[in-house]
């Protein structure tokens, strides 16, 4: 099964803490009132425990969480699934995503394999807005855009490399990705480059 699972959990309990999440939380509403998709229905890619999600829900008609790891998956359920709040359990590198307008990926790509991201990358192009946050090193000259790896609890940021979406082997059109958000980094541990944690909007079409 892919990522993230647990990985993910560390990695959004470090990288999203509540000043973070109140930033991020202000770009998309803010987004949502300038594109116009207050109302619509928010696929959530790596909904973690919803601690995130839960507060896009004033903004959507209908949220889908989606995640790899069953258990969490069927605790969301039980707890916060209702008539417009759904949690699915799937694989998002092998499996067919739900039908949506805007979806959200919140540091997942970053454990995830070069192919993996390239496999995920034409699925979401079925979203008019695509939210993607990643975690990247301090800009210097010396990055490697892009170094591959297994999937896998540990992040490119680590070894001075991120996911950079316009740079092969992924190369989205430049103009169809704006930088929403950037924010220091946390969350790797003392001795390492924290980093920034930037979010981007893809706009799949036009």
């Amino acid at each position: 099964s892919i990522v993230a699972g647990i990985a993910n959990r560390q990695c959004l309990s470090h990288g999203f803490r509540e000043k973070i999440a109140s930033e991020y939380l202000s770009m998309v509403s803010e987004k949502a009132q300038q594109e116009n998709f207050s109302g619509l229905t928010f696929v959530d890619l790596g909904c973690g425990d919803f601690r995130i999600g839960k507060q896009l829900l004033p903004l959507c008609s209908s949220y889908i969480g989606v995640d790899v790891v069953k258990p969490l998956v069927r605790r969301n359920q039980e707890i916060y699934g209702d008539s417009r709040v759904q949690f699915v359990h799937l694989d998002i590198v092998k499996d067919e995503l739900p039908n949506g307008d805007v979806c959200f990926i919140r540091q997942v790509l970053q454990h995830l394999s070069n192919k993996q991201i390239v496999d995920i990358l034409a699925k979401i192009t079925k979203y008019k807005w695509v939210f993607i946050t990643e975690h990247y090193p301090t800009d210097n000259d010396t990055i490697e855009p892009n170094k591959d790896k297994p999937h896998g609890g540990d992040i490119r940021a680590y070894e001075n490399s991120g996911v950079y979406l316009t740079k092969p082997p992924f190369e989205l059109p430049s103009q169809k990705l704006e930088k929403v958000l950037e924010v220091a980094g946390a969350g790797l541990g003392e001795g390492y480059d924290p980093g920034v944690i930037c979010t981007f909007l893809y706009k799949t079409r036009g």
